[in-house]
């Protein structure tokens, strides 16, 4: 593990610069952070990722030829979007939960990718989208039929008169009408909601998380799991508290996969305000922090007089989800698959988006990085914008064209950046390994510090083994700090010593004591 320094009189450290962690470097330190719910995550659209077969898509060959990207940045675990039997592009409307999607593969393929992943000890979690199936799926086929014994695993209504058909969900209709009935779809049509009242879906969602652990993964990403029971879609007068009955079904499928594997990880997709996303951690390890990402660019673009608010409130944050679970893991992004990415919010500002990255990496939790953020690859609504091919350089074979790259043309590809110690890519690699080394900050706690000044962000990050002190400065001056500096500077730019901390513009200084 590694050790504190003992504090001097008077330190003066020696300046390190962001250039020491190029792809050349060595690491920022052996990687301590073990297991499916420590170091960094990152969020893999499989399709947009990386191509074996020159057919365009992206597939788990791919997915595994590149392996060693993640090990070298240092990532811990994926995140992969949807990668069942689908009719779509995105995969969250599934014909078949046991198939791999035929566009990425074979089901060797997968396990080929589990094993590789394996062997670098990087988790993987799979997109789980049980809320819902697709229309194609053989369940709601058969379900349409008034007597069939499948009637009842969807929300159906024969006349509609025991249920609210003028109900809508973001705009859309959420009953739709058949030759045989009407069927409850709170996203679209062509996704008809699963009942997980009926204990028969119940006990067959249990056996596709059972099949899939069995397959090696370390747990799941539970799509609109807080909708499972959402009062649009339940006959009318049913009087069902809708979190109550999610958390009962969410505690029970979360217990199961637990009896599997006790140290699975199981983070729920909560878009809601935060005493709601708390309550949810009563039943899954984590939800989602949703609004931290747009805070944080909020935080940012404000600059020298934002001071310590952004601090004091994911401290707030934190208590409420330790009030409802102790053992609760806060799951910050900065966007992700169905948000404006990041580098869009930010006006792909350079020195903006590495200040994000300084601070939502060394923050308390499980972050998550979606693809292509570590380039500042730009893109907004609609969805497939947001989720274009990963711009590996024009001639890397595994570049995809799934869809077009047009609005990332004056973005640096990884090729590009790999080789400029100054890119934001290097400045995520060399965050992400040093989170990965440092207890502090992958199994750490926050508490925020006042730096005496308006312009700087100050906390620690405090384990059993070990406390660093993080500052950054958000204005574009640079600041003296009457803080005591004591330690080593383990990354950023500026000066530290027992008499003060001088940090230079927009930049971050971690000192461990």
């Amino acid at each position: 593990m590694l050790k504190p320094k003992k504090s001097i009189a008077l330190i003066v450290v020696l300046l390190m610069v962001l250039s020491a962690c190029s792809p050349a470097a060595p690491a920022a330190g052996e990687r301590l952070a073990r297991g499916a719910k420590q170091g960094t995550y990152y969020e893999v659209f499989v399709r947009a990722f990386a191509d074996s077969d020159g057919d365009g898509i992206g597939d788990f060959a791919g997915l595994a030829g590149k392996m060693d990207y993640f090990s070298d940045m240092g990532i811990t675990g994926l995140w992969l979007m949807p990668v069942f039997e689908s009719p779509s592009y995105h995969g969250y409307d599934t014909t078949d939960y046991y198939k791999i999607n035929s566009d990425y593969g074979t089901m060797e393929d997968f396990e080929a990718f589990i094993a590789a992943a394996d062997e670098r000890g990087i988790a993987v979690i799979l997109d789980l989208v049980v809320n819902h199936s697709s229309t194609r799926n053989e369940w709601f086929i058969q379900s349409r039929g008034p007597d069939s014994p499948y009637r009842d695993w969807y929300y159906w209504s024969d006349d509609g008169e025991d249920v609210n058909l003028s109900a809508s969900f973001y705009g859309n209709r959420v009953w739709n009408q058949t030759s045989s009935g009407y069927y409850a779809g709170l996203f679209w049509g062509e996704m008809p909601d699963l009942n997980l009242d009926n204990p028969e879906v119940r006990a067959e969602i249990k056996r596709i998380a059972e099949f899939w652990l069995g397959k090696g993964v370390s747990g799941f990403r539970l799509d609109a799991a807080m909708h499972v029971f959402n009062s649009g879609k339940l006959p009318m007068g049913s009087g069902l508290n809708q979190e109550e009955k999610s958390l009962e079904w969410w505690t029970e499928f979360a217990e199961f996969c637990r009896g599997i594997d006790p140290d699975c990880y199981i983070v729920g997709e909560i878009w809601a305000a935060s005493a709601t996303r708390a309550a949810y951690t009563a039943a899954l390890d984590s939800a989602f922090h949703f609004d931290m990402g747009e805070t944080l660019a909020r935080t940012v673009v404000r600059g020298s007089d934002a001071g310590n608010a952004f601090a004091k409130y994911m401290k707030s944050e934190y208590n409420r989800l330790s009030g409802v679970n102790p053992n609760a893991i806060d799951a910050p992004f900065l966007s992700n698959h169905d948000q404006n990415r990041i580098s869009t919010m930010l006006r792909n500002d350079p020195e903006n988006l590495k200040m994000a990255a300084n601070i939502y990496l060394t923050l308390q939790g499980l972050p998550f990085v979606y693809y292509g953020e570590e380039l500042g690859m730009i893109g907004g609504k609609p969805d497939e914008n947001i989720r274009t091919p990963f711009l590996w350089g024009a001639d890397d074979p595994a570049l995809t064209s799934w869809h077009s790259t047009v609005y990332n043309d004056n973005v640096a590809s990884y090729a590009e950046q790999s080789k400029d110690s100054n890119s934001l890519l290097n400045r995520y690699k060399a965050l992400i390994r040093l989170r990965a080394a440092t207890p502090a900050l992958f199994a750490g706690t926050l508490e925020p510090v006042d730096s005496g000044s308006d312009a700087v962000m100050a906390y620690t990050m405090t384990a059993p083994e070990q406390t660093v002190l993080v500052l950054h400065n958000l204005s574009k001056e640079r600041q003296t700090l009457e803080l005591d500096g004591s330690g080593t500077v383990i990354f950023g730019e500026g000066r530290a010593g027992a008499n003060g901390i001088t940090l230079e513009p927009q930049s971050s200084l971690i000192i461990e004591r």
